[in-house]
């Protein structure tokens, strides 16, 4: 059946708006790490030039967003209640953890069970932990063996409400925007 032209267009304007909503929410995290996470005084002391350029690089993208999240999340930053109230009521709270449990639960709570798409999302955890560490992101713990877990700092959690509070305001934006089309009292394209 065919979508009457307005009812197309309408899903168009939508779409439109939601990915330059996107755009902004991505720039948004990407000027957080700017400000405050790629400064000289966070760097690690054994971290070298190059290793700063590739955790930039690591950290700049989507999975270490994802992935930074869901460390902040389990993070002693964010209270228990809270976590409940946001919707993660089994969320482990300020216990540390490693690279490779991390990756393990991440695919867990996705449904994934490919072994190629786990063996990359591990990969790829290891990857932005380590990138993470250079940027006084994470904090290693003392571990024996070659464990080695590791807890969100405080710069992590400033990092996170610098780019998720904005975030969701730019959500409520949309929203409230959609909701003055919809009413007749926004301007309709």
């Amino acid at each position: 059946m065919k979508q009457p032209e307005e009812h197309k267009n309408s899903q168009i304007t939508i779409s439109l708006m939601a990915a330059d909503l996107q755009y902004r929410m991505e720039a948004q995290y990407h000027e957080a790490l700017k400000q405050q996470v790629f400064l000289e005084e966070n760097c690690s002391a054994e971290s070298d030039l190059q290793d700063r350029f590739s955790a930039r690089n690591k950290l700049s993208t989507i999975v270490g967003r994802q992935i930074l999240t869901y460390v902040w999340r389990r993070s002693k930053y964010i209270p228990p209640n809270v976590l409940i109230a946001a919707g993660y009521p089994n969320q482990p709270h300020d216990e540390a953890i490693t690279s490779h449990a991390l990756a393990t639960e991440f695919c867990e709570v996705g449904g994934v069970s490919d072994l190629n798409t786990l063996t990359r999302i591990q990969r790829d955890t290891s990857r932005v932990v380590a990138a993470a560490s250079v940027y006084s992101l994470i904090l290693f713990q003392p571990s024996p063996a070659n464990k080695k877990p590791f807890l969100g700092t405080e710069l992590l959690h400033e990092l996170m409400m610098a780019t998720h509070f904005p975030n969701a305001m730019l959500i409520q934006s949309l929203i409230d925007d959609l909701g003055n089309r919809g009413s007749g009292t926004g301007n309709a394209e």
